[in-house]
């Protein structure tokens, strides 16, 4: 069965490498304690923004999310500040770096899910960019079915040249 728990692959492997960027790794006990520094931010939020960045820092956010059930809208770090405003205002989200008991502006967009996971924003190639909800059980389902097909093994690592910002790079995130 395939979690999307950080909190459980620190408690089952502690020091298996969990990320690297760069030269640096980062094993799953030090990710789960970088999610676990950022979970207090979360508060009351309904949904949370983080920009999407290379970071051990931005991966565990995402990760405090996911554990704390809040639905996350990755920004892509090279998006204009006015067009990562509009996104977080249009999903309903604050942006983790503000400060967490903010309310978000955008008062019509529909309440989270306990089942939603994320908010991914489309390209916007016919228009503007569309927020597509990705649900807990779609990812996990996806997670399901890679490991049965791929398998995995504890050495194997997944290279992610795409943001995490698009739905590619949160796949091989995930």
């Amino acid at each position: 069965m395939v979690a999307l728990s950080l909190r459980a692959a620190a408690r089952e492997a502690p020091e298996r490498i969990a990320l690297v960027i760069g030269d640096e790794q980062y094993s799953f006990s030090d990710l789960a304690a970088r999610a676990a520094a950022v979970s207090p931010l979360l508060g009351n939020l309904e949904r949370v923004a983080i920009v999407a960045e290379p970071t051990a820092d931005a991966v565990a956010a995402a990760f405090a999310a996911i554990e704390a059930a809040k639905p996350f809208v990755p920004i892509h770090p090279s998006a204009p500040a006015a067009t990562r405003d509009a996104l977080v205002n249009r999903s309903g989200a604050v942006l983790l770096d503000r400060a967490p008991n903010a309310e978000p502006s955008n008062t019509a967009v529909p309440a989270a899910t306990d089942d939603e996971l994320a908010i991914v924003f489309t390209s916007g190639s016919t228009g503007s960019p569309k927020g597509v909800i990705l649900s807990r059980r779609a990812v996990l389902a996806s997670a399901t079915a890679s490991a049965k097909n791929l398998g995995w093994r504890d050495h194997d690592r997944w290279l992610c040249p795409l943001s995490w910002a698009q739905i590619g790079g949160l796949s091989v995130l995930l």
